[in-house]
């Protein structure tokens, strides 16, 4: 049986899917543009993407993925036999972090001498010395779509 994408005539057909576990996020580090490998729980992760990825048709689908290491090998793996092409765009990188790439959340809190609840989900990615900002993100992503 083949299962059907259930996606509204009014919006293109998209999937989208994240990368697998890297080694800085077991640690909770932010990575930003910097890059870390895929742990052994990531490579799980990108092979059961693989599964679930089975039943659909994909035919007439771009398959486009940041060009960061750990979305690409996530991808690679995902789309392996389902995908002949896998093309890459700057646009779908992670936020950058500038000089707290790296950092964990409690660093970051540490060095504002605030408390860890005061960073918030996202308003701290605002507040990254050098780093990209959020309305950068969001118009970088808009413009991809």
């Amino acid at each position: 049986m083949t299962a059907a994408l259930a996606i509204p005539s009014c919006c293109p057909e998209v999937l989208v899917l994240r990368h697998g576990q890297t080694e800085w996020n077991a640690a909770g580090r932010l990575q930003g543009h910097l890059d870390s490998p895929l742990t052994e729980k990531g490579l799980r992760q990108a092979r059961r993407q693989h599964e679930l990825l089975q039943p659909y048709d994909l035919t007439g689908f771009r398959f486009i993925t940041s060009p960061q290491g750990r979305a690409r090998k996530t991808a690679e793996i995902a789309l392996a036999g389902l995908a002949t092409q896998i093309e890459t765009s700057s646009e779908l990188m992670e936020i950058g972090m500038g000089a707290w790439a790296g950092a964990t959340r409690a660093e970051i809190a540490q060095e504002r001498m605030i408390g860890l609840q005061d960073l918030g989900q996202i308003q701290f990615y605002d507040w990254a010395p050098g780093g990209e900002g959020t309305a950068r993100l969001y118009e970088r992503c808009a413009a991809f779509l």
